[in-house]
């Protein structure tokens, strides 16, 4: 099995030299969980870990270059060629508390014993250096069956660690698995112990199904609307959680699956968000509200935010009708919220090429805004010479200069006019056509 390994030759040399080390050294040693699993899907890895049965400190007397990353829990980080391989002792845990974390690690001599504490049977795989896969819980057979199945009791693992409920969610979405009828039971009687779980890990759960795909996204939210998992979290994200009829009408995939693979391969994180809370008519602020529970960075908040807040500017010109003026609108939506997150917006216009929005019911009659920017928007941003103050031929203190006034705040809103005048085209942007557009607007005022 190691020829179906992809991965860069450096890590699987390194794996091979941590496994033959400990081997010769008197020691089991396995590779195990997600990098089994996804090389039997034959998926690209880009990490390893190891299970042995050496203790902690007979693994740091065996190599060089040793970091002790999780000494109390068994795992010591090995360092090969600049790759890291997290080497941890066979062990058990006892009883968990605040349904997260085992209140005592004791190691153990016997693989099965610790594979028998591991989530679900796919994640229980081990590889010895011989390419021999030991499977006690029927895992590969889940695996190709797509089946996700807790090892053992499924009452037991989701009291044990909480987080495992969105784990389930989130491998069945990725990996376009069904949740087993045991499992998906204990995962509904047991979903009010996600209030004990910290946002942050929820929060990466969420990132990995949002943020791998489409059809993961599509997936992973009709398995959380379903579950209600998102109104049990320690601070309820249940504006995500809709009914499940009405989930359906407002998403649906279509059936260009190249288009699909084009969108995933360049739409970014942020996009991808926006695109969820957009389906979920979630407003920027609401959104704002809800990154903020689940402790998202504060820059990526704001940018996604910012993308919100450019849909629902297009949403109002869509429904007011703007024949005619489609570029300008366009232009003076990109001067406020910059080029960058006018280039997510036309990605997330052409997930509206992919997905039926239904509150875009006209999006496709010839002539509508949308319509209007899916086919000229790129062209019209390229084309776009001037976006931001920086561009332009004057300055504040060229006008300050010019009307031979004080600042204040009347120079940012002239400025910012200036700006929309000469991006859309109404006057050139040289010194003195601005400042010939100063005096007539000053004069108007006055």
């Amino acid at each position: 099995m190691w020829d179906q390994i992809q991965a860069d030759a450096s890590l699987i040399a390194g794996a091979k030299s941590v496994l033959v080390q400990l081997n010769e050294a008197g020691f089991e040693a396995y590779l195990v969980g997600g990098c089994v699993r996804d090389t039997i899907l034959h998926k690209p890895i880009h990490d390893v870990d190891i299970t042995t049965s050496a203790l902690p400190a007979e693994v740091m007397s065996i190599f060089d270059h040793t970091i002790p990353t999780g000494l109390q829990h068994g795992t010591i980080t090995v360092v090969i060629d600049d790759n890291l391989f997290e080497v941890t002792t066979f062990r058990e845990e006892s009883e968990y508390e605040q349904y997260r974390r085992p209140t005592e690690v004791a190691f153990i001599q016997n693989l099965d014993g610790d594979l028998q504490r591991r989530d679900f049977t796919f994640n229980a795989l081990a590889l010895d250096v011989k390419g021999k896969l030991h499977d006690p819980f029927q895992g590969q057979s889940d695996l190709m069956h797509r089946i996700v199945r807790c090892v053992g009791e499924a009452d037991a693992r989701f009291q044990e660690d909480a987080l495992r409920m969105l784990r389930a969610i989130r491998f069945a979405a990725c990996y376009d698995c069904k949740i087993d009828e045991p499992t998906w039971h204990a995962l509904q009687m047991h979903r009010d112990k996600l209030q004990f779980i910290a946002m942050e890990r929820v929060r990466t759960e969420l990132e990995k199904i949002v943020e791998k795909s489409l059809l993961s996204l599509v997936r992973g939210m009709k398995l959380l609307v379903r579950s209600e998992l998102l109104s049990c979290t320690k601070s309820s994200l249940s504006e995500l959680v809709i009914d499940d009829d009405i989930f359906q009408s407002r998403i649906e995939l279509a059936s260009d699956t190249v288009s699909r693979e084009s969108w995933d391969g360049s739409a970014d994180a942020i996009t991808r968000w926006a695109l969820l809370f957009t389906r979920c008519e979630v407003s920027p602020g609401t959104a704002g509200s809800l990154m903020q529970r689940l402790k998202f960075a504060n820059h990526t908040a704001a940018n996604i935010v910012q993308l919100l807040q450019m849909v629902e500017r297009v949403e109002s010109a869509q429904q007011l009708g703007v024949q005619g003026l489609v570029r300008p609108i366009w232009t003076r939506a990109i001067v406020d919220y910059g080029k960058v997150t006018a280039g997510r917006m036309l990605d997330l216009l052409k997930a509206d090429q992919l997905f039926v929005l239904r509150r875009f019911k006209d999006s496709e009659q010839e002539g509508t805004l949308i319509h209007e920017l899916n086919v000229h928007g790129a062209a019209w941003l390229a084309a776009l010479e001037i976006s931001q103050l920086a561009d332009l031929a004057v300055r504040g203190q060229d006008i300050v200069k010019h009307l031979k006034k004080s600042p204040g705040p009347w120079l940012g809103n002239l400025l910012k006019q200036m700006l929309y005048r000469v991006a859309t085209g109404e006057i050139p942007n040289t010194r003195s056509a601005i400042l010939d557009e100063v005096n007539r607007v000053i004069h108007e005022y006055e």
